[in-house]
């Protein structure tokens, strides 16, 4: 009978606060996330609350871009493409369809511009560069530091090798929705899919693909701003990123994706009518716009990132 007791005695105190310990852990609550409008109107506080700081910033940027990379003429003469597209277009809302197509040419002309090897280089390295200097810059607002330009410039570019060993893993991890565009492409130009179930189907196939993408960047995206903040290897970021979304990824995601929403909102709003009232001027005003926007897309992310951490 002592040996059956024994058996069956309840566990020692020690074994039952392991068991507690290894229930909390399972049972933690993932702290929820604000919402994607209080992030964006942080995100736009930040630099608003040192607008001095990141003009003469964004300042040097259009120095350099516009003399190594743009050059100071315009590819596209706006005000010719909208009279053209307003005969194309009737109705009441012709004038606001053919602003709306120049400006989705303005869009694409960004990424045809850089015909040149030489000039996409050196964008793409100067894009880099800013890049790591607003990291650098919001860390440092971060922790109620007013950062100096030339400090900056000077220090915010040292983690440049880790940072873009984690933009060559965000580029093999865009190779999935790479692909399905171009396979649903020649799909759908060539007609090998005839019947509407195949179309269907090669689109899933596509859109599949593109979320494997989209899952995948979602946690690696922050490996950018960690590798910056905390000066590690880029292995270590990328642990670290998968981590910080780990049991909310989705979450994550759909909050990441509201960005290139924001951007586009962003832009409607203010090139529609600068095309319609100031054509002349249309093409400068979308460059600089899209000079603008870096620092908003960096600030959004940043501190996306901060309260992920929280």
């Amino acid at each position: 009978m002592s040996k059956n007791k024994k058996i069956i005695s309840k566990p020692s105190k020690k074994l039952r606060r392991l068991a507690n310990k290894e229930i909390t852990k399972q049972a933690v609550v993932v702290k929820e996330l604000p919402s994607v409008i209080v992030i964006t109107k942080k995100a736009f506080l930040v630099l608003w609350n040192n607008k001095k700081f990141w003009l003469i910033l964004l300042f040097w940027y259009l120095f350099f871009n516009l003399l190594f990379v743009k050059g100071f003429s315009s590819n596209l003469s706006v005000s010719n493409l909208k009279s053209q597209f307003e005969h194309l277009f009737s109705g009441t809302y012709s004038r606001f369809n053919s602003s709306l197509t120049v400006l989705l040419l303005l869009v694409g002309s960004t990424t045809s511009n850089n015909v040149n090897q030489s000039t996409g280089a050196f964008n793409f390295f100067l894009l880099i560069f800013i890049s790591l200097i607003m990291i650098w810059s919001l860390i440092q607002i971060n922790q109620d530091k007013i950062p100096k330009v030339k400090d900056a410039i000077y220090r915010g570019i040292y983690p440049i090798v880790p940072f873009v060993l984690i933009l060559f893993i965000l580029a093999l991890e865009l190779l999935p929705a790479t692909i399905g565009a171009s396979v649903y492409n020649i799909v759908k130009i060539n007609g090998i899919a005839a019947h509407a179930f195949e179309q269907v189907g090669w689109f899933i196939f596509f859109i599949g693909l593109l979320f494997w993408s989209l899952y995948m960047i979602s946690s690696s995206i922050f490996a950018l701003y960690i590798v910056v903040e905390q000066n590690i290897n880029p292995i270590a970021a990328l642990k670290q990123a998968k981590r910080l979304v780990s049991k909310r990824r989705l979450l994550v995601l759909r909050k990441i994706l509201f960005l290139p929403l924001l951007i586009v909102v962003f832009l409607v709003i203010i090139m529609i009518p600068s095309i319609l009232l100031f054509s002349n001027f249309a093409s400068w005003i979308f460059y600089l716009l899209t000079i603008i926007i870096i620092p908003i897309i960096h600030s959004y992310l940043y501190n996306l990132y901060q309260d992920l951490k929280q």
